[in-house]
């Protein structure tokens, strides 16, 4: 099920099943003047109804910067909501600001009751070596950089560019394809993935704020299983929505902009033949 409702998310969600969402992944307003409905006095408005909406063990997150961020915690933990996780994500390309150049964002992880992460571990390469990335422009990059290390520590710390026999040959192309051999480990806080580059996709979706979908997948699947129903009641041009119908969780969007409701519904029946970013 994947639904999306155009209104104001504090008049919806009282209209709501108590008790009924698994899960809330946002990305709410936060003041930084995009647009003129970007206000940050919406979400702590919104955080009662969210702990009402939420199962006894279910999960908020929600993006955020600083200073407003550390509020919007305070507020959360007033309403009984309990502190998890602060994830820090890497974007890789530094966005210019007027004091430091930001090269990041940040996710912030509350539970109600005693909720516990359903999925979390991932490939190795992806959760050892987060950091790395931010001097690659593409996994293929860090793949090829990772192989080289590895076939590296197996000759005894002898790095060699092209391997010179064919024995070599295989071992290193075995070695080039150990992102799939190796086994998985558990997640760090700290995670990296490039942000929309709508140039390059094509993808119309027109959102200042729009999050890459791999990354809202990975929250979706650190939060909840399979059958979970996620809530996002600020849900824009509905990235969070398309993570949930890619893992098969159920959905349902709230957004006050009747343009971005009708591009998150074109988005979300559209087949998934691609991968979007």
């Amino acid at each position: 099920m994947t639904k999306i409702i155009q209104g104001d998310c504090l008049e919806v969600m009282r209209k709501m099943e108590p008790e009924s969402v698994d899960a809330i992944v946002t990305d709410p307003p936060y003041a930084i003047g995009a647009t003129s409905l970007d206000t940050s006095d919406v979400f702590p408005l919104a955080l009662p109804p969210i702990y009402r909406l939420l199962k006894a063990d279910g999960w908020l997150a929600f993006f955020g910067v600083m200073p407003t961020a550390a509020h919007w915690c305070e507020q959360a933990a007033s309403v009984g909501f309990k502190w998890r996780e602060h994830i820090v994500w890497v974007k890789r390309i530094v966005i210019p600001h007027a004091k430091l150049m930001r090269g990041h964002e940040s996710i912030f992880v509350f539970r109600k009751g005693d909720a516990r992460f359903h999925t979390v571990r991932g490939p190795y390469m992806d959760v050892k070596f987060p950091l790395l990335l931010a001097g690659c422009l593409t996994l293929d990059a860090l793949q090829r950089r990772d192989a080289d290390m590895w076939f590296a520590i197996r000759r005894g710390g002898r790095i060699r560019k092209r391997p010179t026999t064919g024995k070599r040959q295989k071992a290193y192309e075995r070695y080039k394809g150990g992102i799939v051999a190796r086994p998985d480990a558990n997640f760090t806080n700290v995670w990296s993935f490039l942000p929309v580059h709508r140039a390059k996709t094509g993808l119309p979706y027109n959102h200042p704020h729009e999050k890459p979908v791999v990354l809202l997948k990975r929250i979706v699947e650190l939060l909840t299983p399979h059958d979970a129903l996620v809530l996002d009641p600020f849900c824009g041009s509905g990235s969070t929505g398309e993570a949930c119908r890619r893992l098969g969780r159920a959905f349902v969007g709230i957004e006050l902009s009747e343009a971005y409701c009708e591009i998150a519904r074109r988005r979300l029946a559209q087949p998934m033949s691609v991968e979007l970013l």
